[in-house]
C-alpha cells in the first residue's frame, strides 16, 4: 500500500503517543480530536473529496513517476499522452489541476491556452525547454523545468490547489 504523506504523519502521530504510554485506542481518539472529526479513522473512500489531476505528458516514463508522486499524495491522476485525450478527460472528468508538458506532440503551448480558457483550473506547465514566459503568456499558472524535483513538484502541486498554508486563493505565479 503507498501512503500520503498526511497518513504518514498520522500513523506517525499514534505510534509517539504510544510510546508516550498511551494505549492504541486512546492514540486514535487523540488524533481524531486533534483532526477535528470523531469518526474512525481510514473511513472509506466514498467520505474523502477526490481532487483529480490531468497529466498531459509525452514521456510514458516521466509521466508515470509523476503519477507515482502524485498518487502518493492522494491525487486521482487522469494520464494523456496526447493533447486531444487530454482535452477529452478535461471535459469528462473536469479536473481540479492541469499539468502540462509543452514538448506533448500536437502543441503543449497550445494546449495550455485550450486548457485556460475558462480560467477555472490552475495547469502547471513543465518542460525541459526554459519556456516559463511562454508558459505563462499561454495561460500556465506555474512553471516548472525539467529535471523535475519530486518535493518540489508536489509542493507546486499543493500550492496550486490550494492544500498549502502559504497558498493564497489567487492565481500564484511560482517558478
Amino acid at each position: 500500500r503507498v501512503y500520503s504523506r498526511d497518513q504518514v504523519e498520522q500513523l506517525r502521530f499514534v505510534a509517539d503517543r504510544t510510546k508516550e504510554g498511551a494505549s492504541a485506542a486512546d492514540a486514535h481518539r487523540l488524533l481524531a480530536e486533534r483532526l477535528g472529526t470523531q469518526s474512525n479513522i481510514g473511513a472509506g473512500a466514498n467520505d474523502a473529496v477526490v481532487i483529480v489531476i490531468l497529466l498531459a505528458e509525452r514521456d510514458r516514463y516521466a509521466a508515470e513517476l509523476c503519477e507515482y508522486f502524485l498518487r502518493t499524495e492522494g491525487y486521482e491522476v487522469c494520464l494523456a499522452l496526447d493533447p486531444q485525450t487530454a482535452e477529452e478527460f478535461y471535459v469528462e472528468r473536469r479536473p481540479n489541476l492541469s499539468i502540462v508538458e509543452l514538448m506533448i506532440a500536437g502543441g503543449g503551448l497550445a494546449l495550455c491556452q485550450r486548457l485556460t480558457r475558462d480560467d477555472a483550473v490552475p495547469l502547471l506547465a513543465v518542460s525541459s525547454l526554459a519556456l516559463r514566459d511562454d508558459a505563462l503568456a499561454a495561460g500556465a499558472s506555474a512553471f516548472l523545468e525539467k529535471p523535475l524535483e519530486p518535493l518540489q513538484f508536489v509542493s507546486t502541486v499543493r500550492d496550486l490547489l490550494g492544500a498549502s498554508a502559504l497558498t493564497r486563493r489567487d492565481r500564484t505565479l511560482i517558478n
